[in-house]
């Protein structure tokens, strides 16, 4: 009963969760998320979110992170109350952008060397395929059943088409032998009257770049991240924002957004 029990889930925290814990006779005063990245297991991978509930005591925080620190990552402390947290809820923003760029006719492999070589590894498509289609469209499940989004996202209808990415050798791009092909050719009929205008790689990346730093403002003036340095840490270290651009409070500050 005294037990610390942590959840994975990357988009369903402690106030979801927690009530189905407590009904098989535990404490929610026990029960945090840690958020892995994936993979897990490679050193790179440095974050882990650690989300606190309402009735997460502090003695519970600071013992899940103390053992995060002991496995060599790095914890950022969340509150609850953000479907998808901090970082796949700014991700989950950053996708659905460059789905509407995709649907306004520029083809995904374009979208993707434009964020490649501006900010990111990898572009959103390729993201989407190497982390788990079936994963993406779970998360945008639960940040759906708190605001509808509109239209649907790609990864749904991928999803019912069983293309989950690299793990299946079929996603947004097909594979062979695990390494990337070409883009999948039925990709454009999930998207009927797709227009024909192709954007330049500027316009791709700032208007990727601002979905992203809405997000993670909106959820920095929410207190969900304690601070805007917490909040660029956790995308430089969980989807690897480029560290010398400093994250997207930093990046946005430089460039005078508001």
């Amino acid at each position: 009963p005294t037990a610390l029990i942590a959840s994975n889930s990357s988009s369903m925290g402690p106030g979801l969760l927690g009530g189905y814990f407590a009904e098989g006779g535990g404490s929610t005063r026990n029960f945090v998320n840690l958020h892995f990245f994936s993979p897990a297991e490679h050193p790179m991978m440095q974050l882990v979110e650690v989300i606190r509930g309402r009735d997460t005591t502090d003695d519970a925080v600071a013992t899940a992170h103390a053992f995060v620190r002991s496995i060599n990552k790095t914890p950022v402390v969340l509150g609850d109350g953000s479907p998808g947290f901090l970082v796949n809820a700014g991700l989950a923003a950053y996708m659905l952008e460059a789905e509407r760029i995709y649907r306004e006719g520029t083809p995904v492999e374009v979208i993707d060397a434009a964020m490649r070589e501006a900010i990111f590894p990898l572009g959103p498509f390729e993201l989407g395929d190497q982390a788990g289609l079936d994963i993406a469209a779970g998360m945008f499940d639960t940040i759906a059943a708190a605001a509808p989004i509109d239209p649907p996202p790609l990864v749904w209808q991928l999803r019912e088409a069983k293309r989950f990415g690299v793990k299946s050798g079929a996603g947004v791009y097909d594979y062979a032998d695990g390494k990337r092909t070409h883009v999948w050719p039925g990709l454009a009929a999930l998207v009927p009257g797709r227009g024909s205008r192709v954007a330049a790689k500027d316009e791709i990346v700032t208007r990727c770049a601002q979905a992203l730093y809405r997000k993670a403002r909106e959820l920095c003036e929410r207190k969900i991240v304690g601070s805007e340095e917490e909040c660029d840490l956790a995308f430089v270290f969980g989807i690897g924002f480029a560290m010398y651009l400093g994250g997207p409070m930093f990046y946005a500050r430089q460039r005078g957004w508001t």
